[in-house]
């Protein structure tokens, strides 16, 4: 799935800088949200990010079953 425009890191961006919201440090929130969702369906697969906001201007995940 594609996150094309992201609240959370616009607010990131606004608070703490575009120094600090390059690390990326809530991708971590959309891939736990996605592991949840895989794990709560009983879905043995694997979520892995393949674009980011920082460098691609969307972040971009990806769940394939495993």
């Amino acid at each position: 799935y594609k996150v094309p425009d992201c609240h959370t890191f616009k607010l990131m961006e606004d608070k703490c800088g575009t120094d600090v919201v390059g690390h990326l440090y809530c991708r971590h929130a959309c891939l736990s949200a996605a592991n949840t969702a895989c794990s709560n369906l009983n879905l043995d697969a694997t979520v892995r990010m393949e674009a980011t906001m920082a460098k691609d201007k969307f972040c971009q995940f990806v769940i394939e079953r495993s």
